[in-house]
């Protein structure tokens, strides 16, 4: 009696893009090339997700801020979400419950990626004392059944028992992997599943891929009997033909092993490369907004200066001209009194002009210190006319 496997693998999410292409893989949001979409309503969420799968991990981030927990600020690389994936071999599909595999694999599920007894423990972030929460790292389950075979995709945010986000605390290590896997076949030993073999590489489209190789075998065509052949001399030609044909699938499931191998670790090395790009594309966006943020500052500080000195301009301006009008008898600046300075001015400049070019040069000599004289005269009146404005208004403060 051939053997029926369980099969539980997982993939690490690190990025935003990761958990919206995972979240519309998982919902069909996309079409998927080896889904039917004729059975995509077979299709069902275990546990329904509060928004994709971004919402998820920020509303935990958030829950555990508000408990005291992750104090330290999220690396850009560090793994925020895994998805986990568990299904089993097509040829039990006839003699499994789908209802009590899918419970059996949600109660693994909550004992394998929560902190014992599902609580962690931080300090309260107000009262500075230490206190427990529920953790819910399992946030979203669904069960495809429009594929070749049923599986299962969960969403589990890695918190652990000290509040924090810590993908480490579950799969880092060979032991931990190991006993991950052989937990997960003794959860499924119920429904006549086992594990493979420890260390195998093989994953669930392999094993169908293995299957179906199987098949062509069963049918490869068997030679028609001769004439008077017995029975065993039948047989014997058969199963030469089988063993031809086997070896050549041999030779060919070894190459085609060999060359899954091959993409398994380009795709390794792509990824890494990828975490590289990305990593390289935030540092660089991050530079890029603290250059555009100090060049708004220098700019807004260059805005400023310009219009403090603008400003203080505009009070010495503003000084001469009160300074002008108490000179000309006005109380203060008003365009009557700029028509009259205006009109002195060219008054002035024309009899300076008219001076400086006329020929008779004993009349302008004259004329020149006949102003001088008047421009003598008109500051001594002046300046004895403050004295006795002072004289009078110091009286008058006397007085009073």
């Amino acid at each position: 009696m051939s053997k029926n496997y369980c099969c539980m693998t997982f993939s690490k999410i690190k990025t935003t893009k990761q958990m919206i292409s995972s979240y519309k893989h998982n919902m069909r949001i996309f079409d998927v090339a080896n889904a039917d979409p004729a059975r995509k309503h077979l299709n069902h969420e275990i546990i329904g997700s509060q928004g994709d799968y971004v919402q998820i991990y920020e509303d935990t981030l958030a829950e555990l801020h508000m408990h005291g927990g992750q104090k330290k600020a999220v690396r850009s690389d560090a793994i925020k979400e895994l998805e986990i994936l568990l299904t089993y071999t097509r040829d039990a599909n006839s003699s499994i419950n789908q209802k009590d595999w899918e419970k059996a694999n949600l109660e693994w599920l909550n004992e394998t990626f929560n902190p014992p007894g599902r609580m962690a423990t931080c300090k309260d972030p107000v009262t500075g004392e230490e206190h427990s929460f529920q953790t819910n790292n399992v946030q979203a389950v669904i069960t495809h059944n429009d594929e070749s075979n049923p599986h299962i995709h969960a969403i589990v945010v890695p918190v652990n028992a000290k509040g924090n986000i810590s993908a480490s605390d579950y799969i880092n290590g060979r032991d931990k992997l190991i006993h991950m896997q052989t937990s997960y076949a003794e959860k499924m030993k119920q429904f006549g599943l086992e594990r493979g073999e420890t260390g195998s590489l093989l994953t669930h489209q392999q094993i169908s891929r293995y299957h179906n190789e199987i098949k062509n075998v069963v049918e490869a065509k068997m030679p028609d009997p001769e004439l008077d052949e017995s029975i065993d001399e039948y047989r014997y030609r058969c199963d030469d033909v089988l063993i031809n044909v086997l070896a050549n699938k041999k030779k060919d499931m070894d190459q085609a092993m060999q060359r899954l191998n091959q993409e398994h670790a380009r795709a390794i090395k792509a990824e890494g490369l990828l975490e590289k790009v990305t990593l390289e594309y935030e540092t660089r966006l991050r530079e890029m907004n603290e250059s555009m943020q100090k060049m708004q500052t220098s700019h807004e500080q260059e805005l400023q200066e310009a219009i403090t000195k603008s400003s203080e301009r505009e009070s010495k301006i503003t000084h001469q001209l009160n300074k002008l009008a108490r000179a000309t008898g006005y109380d203060e600046v008003n365009e009557s009194m700029l028509r009259e300075v205006r009109h002195g001015y060219n008054k002035a400049k024309h009899l300076e002009s008219a001076i400086q070019n006329t020929e008779d040069r004993d009349n302008a000599d004259f004329v020149q210190d006949m102003i001088d004289h008047l421009l003598s005269e008109e500051k001594v009146r002046r300046r004895k006319e403050k004295e006795l404005q002072q004289t009078k208004e110091g009286c008058e403060h006397q007085n009073s």
